[in-house]
């Protein structure tokens, strides 16, 4: 048991060594009200299930997601925080922040930041008192308990009053230090325990009431007894052990609360010196806690709760600055709040591992120019005459091998090439060197001075059939040497006319064996041709017309080339051509080091940074000094490869730089996105948005804020938008501005796509998206539209029907208004022809002619009867009126014998089916027997005829009278009473007929007599009427 004990006693001592190891001050980012936090006096610390750390002031609230502070204050507002004075802050479960204040308490909903305020009721003289606020916890019901400097008060969920201890009354103001309520702690049956004044009592939500908490926990009452009196600190570190600071004897003691069973643990520092009541104790891992001190600095100490030990160590961290709060968030990160500010771990791993080559030399050794990494060395060539070669696991120094070259400046070394297993080539400003990789000795490629100083060779290159190329100082000039021959030919612009490269500053060498050149322009050799084939002046992709290309080859052969302002293209390869501007790809041209393709990936050197090109999904990545990499720029002129590894490996000074192979994956864990805020005019602010936002048509001016919580490199993070559509448009970057504005935004629905990515693409970008609904005015909706088409419809059939009706109305009234005048028509040929019968009555009895008047009286009478039946129909059969004629013909016959008369009707008609108006043939056979005898031509012959021509009834009434102008004369050199009316009336009936039924009657009266050449007297009247007028 002791050895178990043993062994748990020194893991806690490890485990809080590993993690004091981490605690460096340098390794902390220090963020004040210069970066946007409302105070620097930090009073809390937390981190809710988002992500967001919420740090509380001595003024203010703030959320902090890793580059901005959104600060809460306290204003008119309904929701804002009850005072900027804020004494405590904790998170509870479910996301609820509780702030403790000068004026009230707040819990806000982290998720929604909904609020509610927590108020002490009390009579003004007391309310600073009541409502000074220090502590809120939260009991298992869910009920706020709330320690203010009068009492203990209970708050229910929604924030009313439900309990109250009042400690204080208005009576104590100025005779009594007023403050009572200190800590609030939950007890492990979820009662509410508060340390004050008097003690401690004890909150029961199941009894609502208080009492004192002795009387709860008897086993550690005599605990309590002493607790009262000394206040030292305590903390729950499980369900029912209690961890107490004792200051008197000085310890820690770990007090089981169910039986009153303690363990007791030495302090390794002075609890009473170091501890006062701004002390707490947080918990940082599962047993790691921390303490601070009320000096300056805080503690660490190791509890086991198995053992029911504690271990501390007497270091001290941050001795420097009076810490506040301590707290650890999700990631293990410490979170440090002091009186200064807030300070923030920095838990970003170095990518570029680095060590100083002269670091425990007094004199320097100058810079490094050039590496080559073999197996089990480096060699790291200076611009101090010496390649220094070192142990490549240990890194320690094996040899230094000194260029002593007489009566020349010190050379530069530039670069090195593997000829063989055991020799390199060395490319220095003094000449091409060897150097013997196992015994260290060197000497000048080609010995004869004579082509030394005329080659003076540059950059080296060798191809797949192991011949070396050279670059040169003299312009259009390369070297091939062949080291099986010894043979050193050199190509130019005077043998090979398109080698036109200016200076050659790199080669590669393709798939098919082609060796291409950078300078100026490129140009490739064709080694079948041998000889220069090709020049391009200009890439087809390029936008640009500037020179300046260095060309390289990837493990497929394929030439890739940088070209100057105007990013990296593929020039050959089967595929379209490729040719990709990475915006944070942009060379750094004052610095010596050339781009190089090692391992599938173009190195590039940019501002205080280096950059690769992933060929395979041409990401740009970008690592600079937070990536581990040196503040001092790159002094080697060539990026080098370990092929052991795949790393990639530079110089900065005098500090060797290593990246390994998977350099850009390390990074896999991307920033959180949020929508935080959208605020529009004439509309509250909508914190965390749902999917769907709907405004009014004249909210169309909107804020929208973004939040990406990223604490690793937040100054890493850009940001972009879209309004997509069916054809995604193009993203609009913002850079690092994190709010977009979006202006007078017609009605319509808008998918509002958001994004977050890496400046230096080490994270995938994240992107979100919210659907904004701006609602038409209503004079613009669909429904208000339809209505109006509705009613304008309405209107127009209203209208149209009403006109219908209207028509209809006139020309029923027309028709009435025809028919009445026909009926007037016939009721002034009614009395015309009662007068002519009358008359001829008269005649009779005068005459004594009884028999033929009674006769004429009994047909006169039939004639009256069907006169009258007549008068009421518009129209009447055919036959209906020749019954009527042939009546007439027999009372005028009767009346006299001054005429014969005739009716015949054409066997093709039918009586029956044709229809015309009544009395309009009767007054022309009238005119006929009462003017037209003469006394020359009696009896008077009339003929009555009714036939058929061009689909007409055609009536034709004809006589051998005097005619009709002789009549007329006769009658006006008569005096008489009576004026025919007859044939006018009918001329009328004709007109309104036409004109009101559309029909074509026709009327002709012709004068038989007229005329020099006339061989027969009489008239001659020719009426047409319609044969089909059933319709009517």
């Amino acid at each position: 048991m002791i050895r178990f004990l043993f062994w748990i006693v020194v893991f806690g001592v490890i485990c809080q060594l590993a993690l004091a190891q981490t605690l460096d001050e340098k390794k902390f980012i220090h963020y004040t009200t210069k970066d946007g936090l409302s105070n620097n006096y930090i009073t809390g610390l937390g981190q809710d299930s988002k992500g967001y750390i919420w740090i509380s002031t001595s003024h203010g609230l703030n959320r902090f997601d890793g580059s901005t502070f959104k600060q809460f204050l306290h204003s008119d507002e309904s929701n804002s925080i009850p005072d900027n004075g804020i004494f405590s802050m904790r998170l509870f479960p479910g996301d609820q922040l509780a702030i403790a204040t000068e004026d009230g308490a707040q819990i806000i909903s982290t998720k929604s930041l909904e609020t509610k305020k927590l108020e002490v009721p009390t009579e003004d003289a007391l309310r600073y008192w009541s409502n000074y606020f220090r502590y809120v916890c939260v009991d298992k019901e869910g009920n706020y308990g709330a320690s203010t400097k009068t009492g203990f008060y209970i708050f229910s969920r929604e924030g009313k009053l439900k309990k109250r201890l009042d400690h204080f009354t208005a009576k104590d103001i100025g005779l009594q230090w007023m403050m009572f309520g200190s800590r609030l702690y939950q007890m492990p049956d979820g009662n509410l325990m508060q340390e004050n004044r008097s003690g401690f009592t004890l909150y029961d939500p199941k009894k609502n009431q208080f009492s004192d908490a002795a009387g709860y926990y008897p086993a550690i009452t005599s605990l309590f007894a002493v607790l009262k009196k000394t206040h030292d600190r305590f903390i729950f570190i499980s369900t029912y052990d209690l961890l107490v600071l004792n200051e008197k004897t000085n310890s820690f003691d770990i007090i089981d609360i169910r039986n009153g069973d303690e363990t007791s643990s030495p302090a390794c520092f002075n609890l009473q010196q170091e501890l006062g009541w701004q002390s707490n104790l947080s918990r940082i891992n599962d047993s790691i806690w921390v303490i601070n001190s009320k000096n300056k600095g805080f503690y660490l100490i190791t509890v086991n709760e198995m053992a029911k030990t504690v271990v501390c160590s007497s270091k001290k961290y941050f001795i420097d600055h009076f810490c506040t709060y301590i707290f650890s968030d999700h990631k293990k990160r410490f979170w440090i709040g002091t009186n200064e500010g807030l300070f923030m771990e920095i838990q970003r791993p170095k990518i570029i591992s680095t060590f100083d080559l002269f670091k425990n030399e007094e004199n320097g050794n100058g810079s490094i120019t050039s590496l080559y990494i073999s197996e089990k060395k480096i060699f790291a060539g200076t611009d101090k005459k010496q390649i220094i070669v070192l142990d490549k696991q240990s890194k320690q120094v094996l040899y230094r091998v000194y260029l002593n070259i007489y009566g020349e400046e010190p050379p530069l070394i530039m670069s090195f090439l593997p000829l063989h297993a055991d020799t390199l080539w060395v490319q220095t400003t003094s000449g091409l060197l060897w150097l013997h990789t196992r015994n260290y000795s060197w000497g000048r490629v080609f010995a004869d001075s004579t082509m030394n100083k005329n080659t003076k060779p540059g950059l080296l290159f060798m191809d797949t059939k192991r011949n070396i190329w050279m670059g040169s100082e003299n312009i259009n000039t390369v070297y091939l040497y062949h080291p099986a021959t010894g043979n050193l030919n050199k190509v130019t612009s005077t043998n090979n006319p398109l080698m036109k490269t200016n200076m050659v500053n790199s080669i590669a060498e393709d798939s098919e064996g082609n060796i291409w050149f950078g300078g100026d322009a490129i140009a490739r050799w064709n080694p079948r041709m041998q000889k220069i084939d090709s020049l391009i002046s200009r890439l087809p992709t390029q936008k640009n017309r500037k020179k300046g290309y260095s060309v390289m080859s990837d493990s497929q052969g394929n030439i890739w080339a940088t070209v100057k302002d105007d990013g990296i293209a593929k020039i050959t390869g089967t595929n379209s051509p490729v040719h990709v501007r990475p915006g944070n790809l942009l060379p750094d041209y004052s610095a010596g080091v050339y781009p190089a393709l090692l391992q599938n990936k173009i190195f590039i050197c940019i501002n205080n940074a280096i950059g690769f090109l992933d060929i395979k999904d041409l990401r740009g990545i970008v690592l600079h000094q937070a990536d581990g990499l040196p503040e001092e720029k790159i002094t080697s002129f060539y990026f080098s490869v370990d092929r052991t590894d795949q790393s990639t490996w530079f110089a900065c000074g005098n500090t060797v730089c290593k990246i390994p192979f998977l350099g850009n994956s390390i990074y896999a864990e991307p920033p959180v996105l949020n929508v935080s805020e959208v605020s529009a005019v004439k509309n509250p602010v909508i914190n965390y948005p749902p999917p769907t936002i709907s405004l009014k048509y004249y909210q169309n001016d909107i804020r929208i804020t973004l939040s990406a919580i990223d604490f690793s490199d937040p100054e890493n993070m850009r940001f972009a938008y879209r309004i997509k559509d069916k054809n995604d448009t193009a993203w609009t970057d913002i850079g690092t501005q994190q709010n977009i504005l979006l202006t007078n935004i017609s009605p319509g629905n808008y998918k509002l796509e958001v994004k977050v990515y890496a400046f230096d693409n080490k994270w995938p970008e994240q992107t979100k998206q919210i659907d904004v609904v701006i609602q038409p005015p209503f004079w613009k909706t669909a429904w208000f539209l339809s209505a109006i088409v509705f009613l304008i419809t309405g209107a127009i059939y209203y209208l149209y029907r009403y006109r219908i009706k209207q028509i209809k109305q006139k020309a029923n009234l027309d028709k009435l208004l025809a028919q009445t005048e026909m009926r007037a028509l016939h009721s002034q040929m009614n009395p015309h022809f009662i007068f002519n019968s009358l008359n001829s009555i008269m005649q009779m009895v005068l005459n004594d002619e009884k028999t033929n008047a009674s006769r004429y009286l009994s047909n006169y009478a039939q004639l009256v009867r069907l006169n009258l039946e007549h008068s009421q129909r518009t129209f009447i059969t055919l036959r209906e009126n020749i019954d009527y004629l042939r009546l007439y013909i027999e009372l005028e016959q009767t009346r006299t014998n001054s005429f014969v008369c005739s009716l015949e009707i054409d066997e093709d008609l039918n009586p029956d089916e044709i229809l015309l108006p009544p009395m309009l043939i009767q007054p022309f056979i009238e005119n006929a027997i009462w003017y037209g005898p003469s006394n020359r031509n009696l009896p008077m012959k009339l003929d009555i005829r009714f036939f058929k021509k061009n689909d007409q009834l055609v009536c034709l009434v004809d006589d051998n009278g005097m005619g009709i102008e002789a009549s007329i004369k006769n009658k006006s050199e008569k005096i008489s009473p009576h004026v025919s009316l007859g044939i006018s009336n009918v001329k009328q009936r004709i007109r309104i007929l036409n004109e009101k039924y559309g029909l074509h009657y026709s009327l002709d009266i012709e004068d038989k007599s007229r005329g020099d050449d006339a061989v027969e007297s009489g008239t001659r009247v020719v009426l047409g009427l319609p044969l089909n007028v059933s319709y009517l």
